[in-house]
């Protein structure tokens, strides 16, 4: 009896993968998408509505999950990952409005609309000049790899001081080498508005979207956006800034839509089609075997296939010996072809039949 490792070790890693990322903005292939709206409870990165009430590994109401969250460059102390800052600069509470001069972090309440909430930001002399807010991201897929991630969110704007400021967003694979998308960046303008409200960044849909990829998140691996702000130009006190409804969808290998083929043709050593030859198929565990015929053509077709998968397909004759008896196919496009030629007649070739 031969041991199959992957189907043991299979409810092992999704009990380790679970009791190991309790907390982080988790995806799978089956649930590959979350919107942060920050006016909920949101598993694993907030509990209740959002009111500044600081950070903590388990979160208490309107306070934020810090093994989601990372926040640095504020005067009382960087937050790193599963910290927890219940006080000051971290957690200055809801406001309305805006309009504040102490620097920290806050939770703007009543915007856009009533009972609305968005991370907000007050930056000062020794706060957040530089600073930055990070989100991280899990793949709880035991099995497939996030091969690209659709970003998006809104920025809020309250254009109240003679300072310009700067949000910039880049994204990474370890939280040490972060990469810039400068198509993203937002800056406040210099001079204040004369009768200064918050506004929302574009008009119609998020302030900023984005697809980041090719990238290649394993399974329990980690992946991190960030959020960064600064001074730009000017003097004087610093515009006040918020983020909102983040929305993040990725894509995972395998999961591109099961639209694709393979297929090919079986020929003699001389270049004649081959008919009634087995040719099988095998994929991944979500792709059972599959067994096809050739035609008196010698072709073969393999439809409902989904793009991303790697597949062995293999050409079976008791008559005939082929030179490559299997192919690894990897469905890069929605249509793949691929050949097979048995040996001469009396040439015993080094493929197995």
């Amino acid at each position: 009896m031969s041991f199959n490792s992957h189907k043991f070790l299979a409810p092992f890693l999704i009990l380790l993968l679970a009791a190991g990322s309790a907390a982080q903005v988790g995806l799978t292939a089956s649930a590959p998408s979350v919107s942060i709206d920050f006016e909920s409870t949101l598993e694993r990165v907030s509990s209740g509505t959002f009111s500044a009430a600081g950070f903590a590994p388990l979160p208490l109401e309107g306070q934020l999950d810090s093994d989601a969250w990372s926040v640095k460059g504020f005067s009382d102390g960087d937050l790193l990952f599963g910290g927890t800052a219940v006080s000051g600069d971290l957690a200055r509470g809801a406001i309305s409005g805006g309009g504040t001069s102490t620097g920290g972090l806050y939770a703007l309440a009543d915007f856009p609309a009533a009972d609305g909430r968005s991370v907000a930001f007050q930056a000062g002399g020794t706060d957040f000049t530089p600073g930055s807010i990070t989100l991280k991201i899990t793949n709880l897929d035991p099995e497939q790899i996030i091969v690209s991630l659709t970003v998006s969110y809104d920025i809020y704007e309250l254009n109240d001081q003679g300072r310009s400021s700067y949000l910039y967003f880049s994204y990474s694979g370890d939280d040490v080498s972060y990469t810039p998308l400068p198509t993203l960046d937002h800056t406040t303008v210099e001079a204040a508005d004369a009768s200064p409200e918050f506004f929302k960044i574009g008009k119609g849909g998020p302030s900023r979207t984005v697809t980041i990829g090719p990238i290649s998140v394993i399974p329990n691996g980690e992946f991190f956006l960030r959020w960064e702000s600064d001074d730009f130009s000017g003097t004087g006190s610093r515009d006040e800034l918020a983020i909102d409804n983040i929305s993040v969808g990725a894509q995972f290998l395998g999961t591109t839509g099961a639209e694709g083929s393979i297929e090919g043709r079986v020929l003699s050593a001389d270049g004649e089609p081959l008919g009634f030859v087995t040719v099988l198929l095998n994929g991944s565990s979500a792709d059972s075997a599959r067994f096809a015929l050739t035609n008196h053509f010698g072709r073969f077709r393999f439809d409902g296939l989904a793009v991303g998968n790697t597949f062995v397909v293999r050409a079976m004759s008791g008559r005939n010996m082929f030179e490559t008896p299997s192919i690894p196919v990897t469905l890069k496009r929605k249509s793949e072809f691929v050949t097979f030629r048995s040996v001469p007649a009396g040439d015993p070739g080094s493929a197995v039949p």
